[in-house]
C-alpha cells in the first residue's frame, strides 16, 4: 500500500493538478467503456445473431407452406341441431346454479346461405365463478359455439351475485 501511495505522490508531483485531473478523466472514461458500452455491444451482437437465426427459421417455414394452403375449418353441425345446442346451453346454466331469464334469439344466414348464425343474448345471475364455469362448459361442449360479448354488473362490492349479459353465437351448416 505504501508503494501505491508513494507512486501516486510521485505522479502528482510530475503531472501537476491539471495532469492528474486529465488522468482521472481518462481512467473514468476507460471504466465507463468497460462497464457500460462494452456489455451493450456484446448484448447487441448476441441479439443480432438470434435475429439472424430466427429469420433463417422463418424463411424455412415460409418455404414449407404452399401458396394454396387453407386451414381446415371445424366441422359445423347441421341446421337441425340448434334445438339440441340450446338445450345444452340451458343445461349448462342449470348445472352451475345460474338464474337464466328470457333471452333474445336471432337467426341470420350468411350471403351464400351455407352457414347459419344463431345469435343468443342471455341475462344470467350468479357468482362470477359460476359464470366462468358456464362459459367454459358452453364453449367446450357445444359444437359451433362462440362468445361474442359479456357484460357484468354488481350492485355492490360486498354482493357475491353478479348480473351478466352473455351474447353467444351458434354456427350451423346451411343447405
Amino acid at each position: 500500500m505504501k508503494a501505491v501511495t508513494w507512486w501516486l505522490r510521485h505522479l502528482a508531483a510530475r503531472l501537476g493538478g491539471v495532469g492528474m485531473l486529465a488522468l482521472f478523466f481518462l481512467a473514468g472514461s476507460a471504466l465507463a467503456y468497460l462497464g457500460l458500452v462494452r456489455p451493450d455491444a456484446l448484448r447487441l451482437r448476441t441479439l443480432e445473431s438470434r435475429e439472424a437465426a430466427l429469420q433463417a427459421r422463418l424463411a424455412q417455414t415460409e418455404q414449407k407452406v404452399p401458396d394454396n394452403f387453407r386451414p381446415a375449418l371445424p366441422e359445423l353441425p347441421g341446421e337441425n341441431a340448434w334445438p339440441a345446442a340450446l338445450g345444452q346451453i340451458v343445461l349448462a346454466a342449470e348445472r352451475q346454479g345460474l338464474s337464466l331469464a328470457q333471452g333474445e334469439y336471432r337467426l341470420t344466414p350468411d350471403k351464400s346461405g351455407k352457414i347459419l348464425r344463431y345469435q343468443i343474448s342471455l341475462p344470467l345471475q350468479g357468482t362470477y365463478p359460476q359464470l366462468r364455469a358456464f362459459l367454459d362448459t358452453v364453449l367446450t361442449e357445444v359444437p359451433g359455439a362462440t362468445l361474442d360479448e359479456v357484460g357484468f354488473r354488481r350492485d355492490s362490492i360486498d354482493t357475491p351475485q353478479v348480473e351478466a349479459r352473455v351474447t353467444l353465437s351458434l354456427f350451423f351448416e346451411g343447405r
